[in-house]
């Protein structure tokens, strides 16, 4: 982690530095076709320009995002769920209650990692009673970033799928890779705890709820998904209705981050080899490989066992990666459904008005709609 010394002088270099190279890009994306995606409008181009600022800044100071467990302004927005380790199962012919552990295996392979206390918000306002359905949703982050308050962008994408689509949201604020202590599994963790919180506290069948995750937070639910089907004893974790994947980050290889900056896509998207580098290296284990199934889905796909929709932006960096990842899984046997969002960039259905891309949001939020409804089990 740079030093305090590094972070104040490279602030004040930004400071000096930014807004002059602003300038310089504002008058030079006036020709259409010196725009990073010649059909972008200028407030598109500018608008990348700027996250590009942003996330430079934030990824070489390698910015803090503290995960408090209290409410704040949010109220009964926010609520702290707590790990339940076993789960009741059915009762023997004594009357005695049988249960079973619901952290096992690769949840317990890297030491000093440990279920513990998450907390999530309610999207788009907490309800009077226990919901009948439920979308289970994943920020994007590279497991360093971001969360699932408003203020850290939580409110950007899940609050608009929730009111379009009608499935109250709670968004998990999952633990970021900081340390030894934060490395995979402690997100996978994060997200059983969450999904048993639905099931086991709101008692909401599984049938009914829905696993949506963007960038990082798709590869979560990738591995949730893993978990469910390959260490899970169904009395315990059933498999959900669908999942929704937004441009899911599935390829952590070490090589396969070195060469994004060649992608013919790197100018007209926010994400940049130096971010997803970071993330890679706080997220994987000590003495684990990068392209381990377990946090590299791409090359390592296996049957999922629900419908699952793939959304990418065609102008985003991880958009082969992206494709080829949903192709693998279809020749797995999977169903999976793919919304290819042209000219966007990375999360498509989180680039609205700010990105002028109105009518790319409306068409994803519509789609992944649909999908919630008509891949009932």
């Amino acid at each position: 982690m740079p030093s305090k010394a590094f972070t104040y002088f490279y602030t004040a270099y930004a400071l000096v530095t930014v807004p002059a190279w602003l300038a310089a890009v504002a008058i030079y994306y006036i020709p259409r076709f010196l725009r990073p995606n010649p059909v972008w409008t200028y407030k598109t181009a500018l608008t990348c320009s700027l996250w590009n600022v942003v996330m430079n800044y934030w990824t070489t100071v390698q910015k803090l995002w503290p995960k408090p467990l209290e409410a704040g302004p949010l109220g009964n927005r926010f609520i702290v769920l707590h790990p339940q380790k076993t789960i009741p199962t059915k009762t023997d012919k004594e009357g005695g209650q049988q249960s079973k552990e619901v952290y096992t295996g690769i949840t317990r392979s890297v030491p000093g990692v440990n279920p513990l206390p998450v907390g999530a918000v309610w999207y788009p306002e907490a309800p009077a009673e226990p919901p009948r359905r439920l979308i289970i949703h994943f920020h994007g982050s590279a497991y360093v970033m971001f969360g699932s308050r408003p203020e850290e962008t939580g409110d950007v994408g899940i609050n608009e799928l929730s009111k379009w689509s009608g499935w109250p949201a709670l968004a998990i604020q999952y633990r970021l890779s900081r340390d030894k202590t934060t490395t995979f599994p402690a997100a996978l963790q994060d997200g059983i705890t969450a999904y048993v919180y639905a099931l086991e506290i709101l008692k909401i069948p599984a049938s009914q709820i829905a696993f949506a995750g963007d960038s990082a937070g798709g590869n979560l639910v990738l591995a949730l998904l893993r978990y469910i089907n390959e260490e899970r004893n169904p009395a315990v974790l059933p498999l959900p209705r669908c999942a929704i994947l937004s441009s899911p980050w599935v390829d952590l290889r070490a090589n396969a981050i070195d060469e994004v900056p060649r992608n013919r896509n790197y100018h007209s998207d926010y994400v940049k080899h130096n971010f997803l580098a970071w993330g890679r290296e706080a997220f994987t284990p000590e003495e684990w490989e990068s392209n381990h199934p377990w946090i590299t889905f791409l090359g390592n796909e296996t049957q999922l066992g629900i419908p699952v929709l793939v959304n990418t932006g065609t102008s985003e960096v991880l958009y082969d990666g992206i494709m080829q990842f949903a192709e693998n899984l279809r020749q797995k046997g999977n169903e999976v459904e793919v919304l290819e969002s042209l000219n966007a960039a990375h999360i498509p259905y989180q680039l609205g008005k700010d990105w002028d891309l109105e009518e790319v949001q409306a068409v994803c939020l519509a789609t992944m709609t649909r999908y919630l409804e008509k891949s009932g089990r």
